[in-house]
C-alpha cells in the first residue's frame, strides 16, 4: 500500500509548513468537516506514534543505516543511530553522601506536594499564618490559576 501524501511531501522544515498550512486552507475554507478532519488527524498521529516505536520497525532502521555506519542520508534528510534515554542507578554505588542527597531529594519533593495542596485550598479570602522563623504575621492567598480551553480526542478501542 503506498501512501500518497507522504510522496508529495518534501522532507524538509518548510515542506512540513507547506503542508500544514495548505491542510489549515482546506479545513478553513470549508472543503471538509472540521470534527471528520480532526479526528483523522488524531489516527493519523497515533499511528504515526506506534509506528515509530514498533521494535520490528526500528530494529529494520537501525539495520539500514548500519549499511552506512552510524549515519544515513536520504533526500537531505540525516537519521542516525543515537544512545536516547541513558540512565543511571545510583542506589547500588554503596556512597553515602548521594544516598543523603538523594533521600534528602525525596523529603523536600514530599514537603512541596504536601505544601502546594495545602495552598491550592485556601479559602478564597486568603488566611493569616504565623512565620515562626521571623515571628512575622503573613497574609497568604491561594496561587494564581491558569488554564487554555483546548479539545481532547478519546478513540473507541
Amino acid at each position: 500500500m503506498e501512501i500518497k501524501l507522504l510522496n508529495e511531501v518534501t522532507a524538509s522544515k518548510q515542506g512540513i509548513l507547506m503542508l500544514t498550512s495548505q491542510m489549515k486552507e482546506n479545513l478553513l475554507s470549508g472543503e471538509m468537516n472540521v470534527l471528520d478532519f480532526i479526528i483523522k488527524v488524531e489516527v493519523l498521529k497515533n499511528s504515526l506514534e506506534e509506528l515509530k516505536k514498533d521494535t520490528d520497525v526500528k530494529d529494520y532502521v537501525l539495520r539500514e543505516v548500519e549499511k552506512y555506519g552510524k549515519e544515513a542520508q536520504r533526500n537531505g534528510v540525516k537519521i542516525r543511530q543515537i544512545e536516547a534515554g541513558v540512565k543511571y542507578d545510583f542506589e547500588n554505588c554503596n556512597d553515602a553522601i548521594i544516598e543523603g542527597l538523594l533521600n534528602r531529594q525525596e523529603e523536600v519533593k514530599n514537603k512541596i506536594k504536601e505544601r502546594t495542596e495545602f495552598l491550592k485550598n485556601i479559602p478564597e479570602g486568603g488566611i493569616t499564618e504565623l512565620d515562626e522563623e521571623t515571628g512575622e504575621y503573613r497574609r497568604i492567598v491561594r496561587p494564581a490559576k491558569s488554564s487554555t480551553t483546548t479539545f481532547q480526542i478519546t478513540l473507541p478501542k
